[in-house]
């Protein structure tokens, strides 16, 4: 029995994304923050809030619920702060469509992960324009 489904899910997210048909040019996928940030990057991270509850009586079983954070970001050289946000928008659009093709990201029936919650921040950079899509993967899990 594991103490929560968060690593599994998270290699599992990874693993898919990595083999996803991305538009040209194809983003870094990373298992948390790499040490080099390339200009595309999407990366899981964390947990930013979750909550388990036993299942049933004698069971031993938990229903687990939690928000894996994933961020897009993509920075572009130029003077369109518009370039930077479709493309990151249209990165995560890959993304949903991975979940939707995979909810269960071909771990368990008793697991579904699904996009909840993007949240966009822009802004200027050294280069040109940053867009940066934080936005959650819903999990609910029975561990």
């Amino acid at each position: 029995m594991s103490s929560s489904s968060v690593p599994t899910v998270k290699a599992a997210l990874v693993e898919l994304l990595e083999d996803a048909s991305w538009p040209a040019p194809r983003p870094a996928v990373s298992y948390g923050w790499p040490r080099e940030v390339p200009r595309e990057i999407v990366q899981v991270g964390g947990t930013t809030d979750g909550e388990q509850t036993w299942a049933a009586f004698g069971t031993r079983k938990r229903d687990e619920t939690y928000r894996l954070e994933l961020i897009v970001q993509v920075i572009r050289p130029g003077q369109s702060q518009r370039a930077a946000t479709e493309r990151a928008f249209e990165l995560l659009a890959v993304i949903e469509d991975v979940l939707r093709d995979h909810p269960t990201l071909g771990l368990t029936d008793t697991l579904v992960a699904e996009i909840a919650n993007p949240k966009l921040a822009e802004g200027p950079d050294t280069e040109g324009y940053a867009a940066v899509v934080t936005t959650g993967i819903g999990v609910r899990a029975r561990i």
